[in-house]
């Protein structure tokens, strides 16, 4: 069950009041004979109960007094659970959706069956239970081709793929926008192209492939802002500013960041909102603003609390424990990371819980554990790899070297810096290539090899001057000289 955030007196009265508008017994929650979802949905609905049979008969096919009485209740259920779900109350949004499918079914109108399902489905996604999610998501999907509804196919055709980025079905996602992209376009529909065109440039970005998400993007927001949809334009700046960070030009990313949390902020976005303070105070981190950091982390923790996001959760639980990690407070960063494995393992992130276990090994890196933090990379490393995210695997990689230095290990963490500059080359971060090459050097030097070292420290010093990191390429051409012949 969910923490039901308090209602306002008013509010409640309203939601009665509009509930009753479309239920003869007052604010009961059901009708009797409340149509059962299918399948495995209605297993998580154990609480809601039906007062009679299940099942409405065949669709009524000339409107009479009953069908327009079950629309008017159907549209009333409907539009109560839409307010229910934009207030965070997602148990009592669940219950109405379920009144809304009852009477949508008595009045035999398959559309607004399948928009219920849709938003049965979103239910299930903020709860994170992902498998009925998409049960719910493929049932409003085989309603919306029945009734040749592009623009209903197209819009859960998004849902679906959301499920499939969230369980690393990458490929399958990649055909979900793709064909709600066409969809859109056949429409006519610019507002969900840009949408597409979004999360498209997302997916794009997650597999390194830079370039092709920035057009994306570029073209998103050109719709955006020709059709002045502030929140969408939010979404598309706030990747922008998430693929600037990939190409290592935080200043832009900053840029991109606090306008896209001024529109989110406009428009009344809590968990865009969240996301943003979250990826702000990731900048401030790398900027040392440590303690601005924690305060914008603060906030965003709170943001995701109040929008049910656990993933959300997690996330800002892990980058907390990295700043406590960076600060010496080992033990509370054990706590924090502690809980973000438990927030993406309960969302079923398996890319929050590989994230979380690097930051895990830096910690036990810190504390000295080196042994453990081997193994703890390494299975980072495994899920990095089965979830096909190269510039996490490159980071793992880079620390892994750092690590077997640290051991005494110069030509594992050899080995480790290759692999790491590899993908950093495949990825084009410039900065990743630098790091790589800088520990690449000590790993050199420490067995011996000096005029390999120099070479490495050298190229190092060149790519980070073109990221405008004037202190460490002046380092690193420093270490060049100190071990030239």
């Amino acid at each position: 069950m969910f923490k039901r955030r308090s209602t306002s007196k008013d509010t409640k009265s309203f939601f009665n009041t509009l509930l009753a508008i479309g239920n003869p017994h007052g604010t009961q929650p059901h009708p009797p004979g409340a149509q059962a979802i299918p399948s495995k949905l209605d297993k998580s609905l154990k609480t809601i109960k039906s007062d009679g049979p299940s099942g409405a008969g065949p669709p009524i096919p000339m409107p009479n007094s009953k069908t327009l009485d079950s629309y008017t209740k159907a549209e009333n259920h409907k539009t109560l659970g839409d307010l229910q779900a934009r207030n965070d109350l997602l148990d009592e949004a669940v219950e109405s959706y379920l009144c809304a499918q009852k009477f949508y079914i008595e009045a035999g109108n398959g559309v607004g069956e399948a928009n219920t399902y849709h938003s049965l489905g979103d239910m299930h996604y903020r709860r994170n239970d992902l498998q009925l999610a998409e049960e719910a998501y493929l049932t409003a999907m085989g309603l919306y081709l029945k009734l040749n509804n592009k623009h209903g196919e197209a819009k859960v055709r998004v849902s679906i793929s959301n499920v499939q980025m969230q369980n690393d079905r990458l490929d399958a996602a990649e055909v979900s926008y793709t064909v709600a992209l066409r969809l859109y376009g056949e429409i006519d529909n610019q507002v969900g192209q840009s949408e597409v065109l979004t999360k498209h440039g997302d997916l794009q970005r997650r597999r390194m492939q830079l370039d092709s998400a920035e057009q994306s993007y570029e073209k998103a927001l050109q719709i955006s802002v020709g059709l002045n949809n502030q929140l969408q334009e939010a979404h598309v700046r706030k990747s922008i500013g998430d693929l600037y960070v990939r190409m290592d030009n935080i200043s832009d990313a900053r840029d991109e960041y606090d306008r896209a949390l001024q529109l989110y902020t406009q428009t009344g976005d809590t968990f865009g909102r969240a996301n943003t303070e979250k990826n702000i105070g990731d900048l401030q981190v790398r900027e040392k603003q440590y303690e601005a950091a924690e305060a914008t982390y603060t906030r965003s923790a709170q943001l995701y609390a109040v929008s049910s996001s656990i993933v959300g959760q997690g996330d800002v639980h892990k980058s907390i424990g990295d700043l406590q990690i960076r600060r010496g407070d080992l033990i509370e960063a054990e706590e924090s990371l502690n809980k973000a494995i438990k927030f993406y393992e309960e969302s079923g992130s398996r890319l929050g819980v590989a994230q979380a276990l690097t930051s895990t090994g830096k910690l036990q890196v810190a504390q000295n554990s080196l042994e453990d933090a081997s193994l703890t990379y390494r299975k980072a490393l495994e899920i990095y790899v089965e979830v096909d995210d190269g510039l996490s695997e490159a980071n793992t990689y880079k620390l892994m070297g750092e690590l077997e230095l640290l051991r005494a290990l110069p030509e594992a963490a050899e080995r480790s810096y290759n692999k790491a500059l590899e993908l950093y080359v495949e990825g084009d971060s410039r900065l990743g290539q630098a790091n790589a090459l800088d520990g690449l050097g000590n790993a050199q030097k420490a067995r011996g090899d000096l005029s390999s070292a120099a070479s490495s420290f050298r190229t190092a010093a060149k790519l980070y001057g073109e990221v405008q990191m004037v202190d460490w390429e002046m380092y690193c051409t420093k270490k060049a000289q100190e071990v030239s012949p």
